[in-house]
């Protein structure tokens, strides 16, 4: 019923590239759960419950049946999963290339997918992209293949698409002028284009899987979708919006420098120009077809450039490749075309001689995608989870912030089933139901849930990560290394050569996220038994120069140790890689302590002016004009703290002082009344806000 014709009926070609492809990317699969969001995905996955936002429920399903393959571990058949993927895109891709091109030159466009490094890495570990691409080729395929009901198809793919990834959404866009110019015209043979509507949104059907299991409580269930708030919270990813994120033309600018820099770092940039000669052989034959393809191609980059907010970064050159997947599909088919145009236009040249050099120079470069991102030997994720769940003692309680520590716990715990006696938090909330709940937490509300299981924990408590501002009953977690116990971090030459990769940066950036948070924690260790930890923080910032994360993290610890010149050189960097207004926050508690008061209110209004809804960021800026005896000033902004997040505890005691400065003591009263009904358990703070409220009394 819902039949596409392919260009050709002979199934050999197709089915021998789709298989070359996925064997070739077999040797290279990563053994086991891989950096980012892998370990998130097979969890979610595994346990179906719901990943992050918006939820990606049929990546979700089409892997957990993956997982019940009867080969290798569990994280394996996922990784194995977006192999199989890449296969059937490339025999997909061959039978829409043989629209165009001879079966020599759409086999030669199929090998130039493989070409592009992005889709080559991202073959070999779990992830939501190839089957956006594969959706994608099969709305080309229902385009151009499809006679009667072509609609039904398009429609269908449309709404499964927009499902797998938002990205898809660009691509229609793309099709829409040419959709439009069909209805207008009235198309004939057409079965409906009100029904390929109705079949979109059968496709988007597949979204009832989130409320649907949500119901069920399973033990990862990120936003817990349950309601209708909860789900369009899911859907239109609100957790995710930055506050200050507007960006001036000049900013766009460098976004499009950016994204001319992710197409040349794909591959060998002189072969990427054979799409040149493609586009002119396309406007030969199959002029329509370039139009739409061009129309993709264009509205797909500069939409999706204009939405990515990243800056020229290493982290940008790492993660941005990865959303123009679809883009490098359609420049592989110009390329194949462009090698069909040579010999056209160009009398004397030998075919098969072209063929055949262009052969080996493709398969030059497949080797070398082959050999830099090879991640068959690649377990240093797993081992860091390892290394954390073998560093906790017996029932102790896990408060996990970051991707990489919190997905790799998750996955060993929830998967694998180790270590059934720990209690696993996630810091941010949103993910676990526990006393962070399902919902979005300012940073003070955590803060203070923070600290209310601190106070009555009586489990052994421990962060991933060193956290200032709380009570030392809370200890960061120093690893004890499952490789290298000896030296307490992993041995460095080893494990960078495995991060470069061959050179490939595009893989370097996650581990070396997690090499530096392995020597941060070390450097921790040796100053609290009064050593010195230069050398590894000089290891950290050689590391992470042009990573923002880590620059952070190195400016964190050396505040946290009183080094705040030290602190400052590091928060900057991190500011110049990659604007935030929690960075400019820190800095202002810098300059604080650097006794430049001024700079510090320039930082803290910096901060505020980025998001406006930052209540520390006025309460620093109170304390600061407190401080200097502008208690008008003091005044204000502690009001804004109020309207922002009425249960801050530290505003109390502030507002008390203020009022105290302006003679107000029934306001000052009222106010440790507040700080103390707000507070939970004793501590010295509580016992500090009693004894001023028995002096005021």
């Amino acid at each position: 019923m819902f039949k596409i014709k392919l260009a050709e009926n002979d199934l050999f070609f197709p089915t021998l590239a789709g298989l070359f492809v996925f064997a070739l990317l077999l040797k290279a699969v990563a053994p086991s759960i891989y950096a980012g969001d892998g370990g998130e995905l097979i969890s979610a996955s595994y346990l179906l419950g719901n990943a992050h936002p918006p939820g990606y429920p049929l990546y979700l399903l089409f892997a957990r049946v993956f997982s019940f393959l009867p080969v290798g571990n569990i994280a394996w058949r996922f990784n194995l999963l977006n192999a199989f993927l890449a296969g059937i895109c490339a025999a997909l891709f061959y039978q829409l290339s043989r629209y165009f091109l001879s079966k020599n030159y759409s086999l030669l466009a199929t090998l130039f997918l493989l070409c592009f490094s992005s889709f080559f890495y991202y073959s070999l570990f779990a992830e939501v992209y190839h089957l956006e691409l594969f959706l994608f080729i099969l709305l080309l395929l229902s385009w151009f293949g499809a006679n009667k009901r072509k609609y039904l198809l398009m429609g269908l793919f449309t709404g499964l698409g927009i499902v797998s990834h938002y990205g898809y959404l660009l691509l229609i866009l793309g099709f829409l002028p040419f959709a439009l110019k069909e209805i207008l015209r009235g198309a004939k043979g057409e079965f409906g284009y009100l029904f390929g509507i109705m079949m979109v949104f059968v496709g988007l059907t597949a979204f009832g899987y989130l409320p649907l299991r949500a119901a069920r409580q399973p033990a990862f269930n990120w936003g817990n979708p349950v309601n209708y708030h909860s789900v369009i919270n899911k859907l239109t990813r609100s957790e995710y919006r930055e506050p200050g994120s507007r960006r001036s033309p000049a900013d766009i600018l460098k976004q499009f420098k950016l994204t001319a820099i992710f197409f040349q770092r794909q591959m060998f940039f002189p072969v990427l120009l054979l799409a040149v000669p493609g586009l002119i052989y396309f406007y030969g034959k199959h002029k329509t077809a370039l139009y739409l393809l061009l129309s993709i191609l264009v509205s797909y980059t500069v939409l999706a450039t204009c939405l990515l907010n990243y800056r020229v970064t290493s982290l940008a050159l790492d993660l941005g490749p990865k959303f123009f997947l679809p883009v490098y599909l359609v420049l592989a088919l110009f390329m194949g075309a462009g090698l069909n145009f040579i010999p056209e236009k160009i009398s004397g040249i030998n075919v098969k001689y072209l063929v055949l050099i262009s052969l080996l120079l493709i398969m030059s470069l497949i080797g070398y995608q082959g050999f830099s991102l090879n991640e068959r030997a690649n377990t240093i994720y797993r081992d860091y989870g390892l290394d954390i769940l073998t560093s906790l003692p017996p029932k102790a309680r896990l408060m996990a912030s970051g991707d990489n520590p919190l997905f790799a716990v998750l996955y060993l715990k929830y998967v694998e089933k180790r270590r059934p006696d720990l209690v696993l938090t996630a810091v941010e909330g949103n993910i676990f139901n526990d006393e962070f709940g399902y919902r979005d937490l300012s940073v003070p509300q955590i803060k203070d849930l923070e600290r209310q299981i601190i106070r009555r924990e009586s489990r052994p408590l421990f962060y991933t990560n060193y956290t200032s501002d709380l009570p030392l009953k809370a200890q960061p977690l120093l690893y004890k290394l499952i490789k290298n116990r000896e030296k307490g971090v992993p041995d460095l030459p080893k494990y960078l050569h495995s991060a470069n990769g061959g050179g490939k940066k595009e893989r370097a950036m996650m581990l070396t996220t997690l090499l530096s948070d392995r020597y941060v924690n070390y450097a921790y260790y040796l100053a609290e038994r009064k050593k010195n930890p230069r050398k590894y923080l000089q290891t950290v910032s050689a590391l992470g120069w042009n990573y923002p994360y880590i620059m952070e993290q190195l400016g964190r610890f050396y505040f946290n140790n009183n080094k705040y010149p030290e602190a400052k050189n590091a928060y900057e960097r991190a500011n110049e890689l990659s604007e935030s207004y929690s960075r400019y926050n820190q800095l202002g508690l810098i300059y604080k302590q650097l006794g430049q008061p001024g700079l510090a209110e320039r930082h803290f209004n910096k901060s505020i002016n980025l998001n406006h809804d930052f209540a520390i960021g006025y309460y620093n800026l109170a304390t600061l004009y407190l401080a200097r005896g502008e208690v008008d000033k003091a005044l204000a902004n502690s009001d804004r703290v109020i309207a922002i997040y009425p249960q801050y505890l530290a505003n109390y005691y502030l507002r008390c002082l203020i009022f105290q400065k302006l003679g107000k003591i029934r306001e000052a009263r009222f106010n440790l009344e507040k700080f103390l009904k707000y507070s939970s358990g004793a501590n010295e703070w509580t016992e500090k806000a009693r004894n001023a409220l028995e002096q005021i009394k």
